[in-house]
């Protein structure tokens, strides 16, 4: 792009602007945006079972009257749908679908099953 275009384009989108105040609102733009997805990704304990997640820390923890296999994880649930990582659990933790349990487990009886056997992923450890 030659400079008598990029200035007919940046009149244009600036109206009575200035480039320098065009490009400091981009900036500061861009910042906002910023920290607005750091504070949500940062957020701990707040995504429930099956909710996207990147941490483990993410992930609401069990009650204390769980049972150990009901802890929570931040892993692949093997669905392609929704994300790399959600919050889980593994064989033998409770569930609704398939989607809140670990890897290729299955949901059945409210309790998540390995149908397939080993190797399945083991924990994400965020």
């Amino acid at each position: 792009m030659d400079d008598a275009r990029f200035d007919r384009i940046a009149k244009r989108m600036a109206g009575t602007r200035s480039r320098r105040g065009l490009l400091a609102a981009g900036v500061g733009a861009v910042a906002a945006l910023a920290g607005r997805a750091r504070a949500a990704t940062a957020a701990p304990y707040s995504v429930p079972l099956g909710g996207v997640c990147y941490r483990d820390r993410q992930c609401v923890p069990s009650t204390p009257t769980d049972s150990p296999n009901d802890i929570t994880y931040c892993a692949d649930n093997g669905q392609y749908w929704d994300g790399d990582f959600n919050c889980c659990r593994y064989s033998g933790g409770r569930c609704q679908y398939d989607g809140d349990c670990c890897g290729y487990l299955t949901c059945a009886a409210g309790y998540c099953y390995d149908f397939y056997g080993p190797p399945y992923p083991g924990p994400y450890y965020g």
